[in-house]
């Protein structure tokens, strides 16, 4: 029986995150407002924010463990085993399916001989390890995908099928946004091998889970102050004045799912003069609206102006509250032409 270390990473009892590649998510227009990073290692302590944006999971379990020493065709029971751990004991809030397809896995899970810790400071008794790859929405980090590897033995003693159902369960929490965790738990990154009966789930982890994937997963539509102009024109014509509105502002979707079909009004003194029909906003993504020259009727000194996006709450949303953007135009605001 040996005290060894589960995952090869800590920062602060879980290691420092190692950016892989840095790339523009699919953004329309504002191409620099997101990025998607490839992180392995990421410590979900950092963020808390860290999850998965659908259920259920596909998990592909790679069988091919050639070469791969002490290796049983038992183990793949022992990592579906896990996984039903995980579903039933979070009440299906997290649920999986396993794929034959590796092209459409979320999770891929591994058998080798040797951890890849490249990017990661190697710790000798390691077993395991999750790399995630994550998109970062501001105020959502949504994990993309994520690549479990399992080893087989330790200090060269095949482990145990229990063993190799703790190894899992620690892993595929890491996986689900779970960090390490101190005491009598299965994401504490120390495990005695040579275990007979597996670990259970302590409920500290279950309700982490629960409140980390509370609700289902949503949109949130907003419009920020920042960088958002909103100007009118005053054209004198003979005795009559022309006056026309000219929008220019950014639409974000700050929420955890890609949104489409996203309508935006505009109205002056409550009255609509413009509307308008977005194909759609990815999660994370932005687009920059610029509107010039809509007519308006003007009639008091002061206009107001409102930018209003989903005006009829159709799209059912993580916060309703920051859809609307309202500017007051008086005649010293007005631009004469």
């Amino acid at each position: 029986m040996a005290a060894i270390s589960i995952l090869t990473i800590s920062t602060m009892g879980c290691t420092g995150i190692a950016e892989e590649t840095v790339t523009n998510l699919r953004i329309t227009s504002a191409p620099n407002d997101v990025v998607f990073r490839q992180i392995k290692g990421i410590d979900p302590t950092m963020d808390p924010n860290v999850r998965w944006n659908h259920m259920p999971l596909n998990v592909y379990i790679d069988e091919n463990a050639a070469g791969v020493k002490n290796y049983k065709s038992s183990f793949k029971q022992d990592v579906i085993k896990s996984l039903v751990s995980w579903q039933t004991g979070t009440g299906n809030v997290v649920s999986f399916q396993t794929t034959k397809n590796l092209d459409n896995a979320d999770i891929i899970i591994r058998w080798v001989n040797e951890l890849d810790t490249s990017d990661n400071e190697r710790m000798d008794d390691g077993l395991g390890i999750a790399y995630i790859a994550v998109s970062n929405t501001s105020r959502y980090n949504i994990i993309k995908n994520s690549d479990i590897q399992l080893l087989t033995q330790h200090s060269g003693s095949p482990l145990t099928s229990a063993d190799m159902q703790n190894i899992a369960l620690h892993e595929i929490g890491h996986a689900l946004g779970l960090a390490h965790k101190s005491g009598s738990d299965i994401m504490n990154p120390y495990l005695t091998t040579g275990q007979i009966t597996p670990l259970k789930l302590s409920a500290g982890n279950v309700n982490t889970l629960k409140k980390l994937y509370e609700g289902s997963a949503k949109p949130d539509l907003a419009i920020p102050a920042a960088g958002t102009a909103i100007s009118m024109n005053r054209t004198s014509l003979m005795i009559l004045d022309k006056y026309t509105l000219n929008v220019d502002l950014k639409i974000h979707n700050y929420g955890i799912v890609d949104v489409h079909d996203v309508e935006i009004e505009v109205r002056a003194d409550g009255k609509t003069v413009n509307t308008d029909v977005l194909d759609e906003i990815p999660l994370g993504g932005g687009l920059h609206m610029l509107v010039q020259g809509m007519p308006v009727d003007c009639i008091t000194e002061t206009t107001n102006i409102q930018v209003i996006v989903d005006p009829y709450n159709k799209i059912e949303e993580i916060d309703e509250n920051n859809n609307q953007i309202t500017a007051m135009i008086d005649w010293i605001d007005r631009v004469s032409s």
